[in-house]
């Protein structure tokens, strides 16, 4: 991400994003979502028991990939999108994963949203 701006008259954001090789291209969405994290630092949140635990406990921010875990029943706790990205790996990887989450998760859909983006 090069720029950003938000234009008043059409409601729109200005985005200019160079690519890989090199050009530049111009967005117009009328939402910037930056998804960064509530802060950048881990949250580790204190659970009865967890010092109990004989397992392995490891923040999303720690994890490196699921070849580690073959064949391993893991729990993977929230359903944002490191959470999902997360349960995928270790899925592909051959672990057996079960996802929890304390609320309903919010889902959006791509289209139109892909779409918009990449009409300009």
């Amino acid at each position: 991400l090069e720029h950003g701006a938000y234009d008043e008259d059409s409601g729109t954001w200005e985005v200019r994003i160079r690519r890989a090789d090199g050009s530049v291209r111009v967005l117009r969405p009328q939402h910037v979502v930056l998804a960064t994290g509530v802060s950048g630092i881990p949250y580790v949140p204190t659970l009865p028991g967890l010092d109990e635990f004989q397992g392995e406990v490891i923040h999303s921010s720690a994890y490196t990939n699921g070849a580690e875990h073959t064949g391993k029943r893991v729990i993977v706790i929230g359903t944002g999108n490191s959470g999902h990205d997360v349960a995928q790996d270790l899925h592909a990887n051959g672990a057996t994963v079960t996802m929890v989450q304390r609320r309903s998760t919010t889902v959006a859909s791509i289209d139109p949203s892909a779409a918009a983006a990449d009409a300009s």
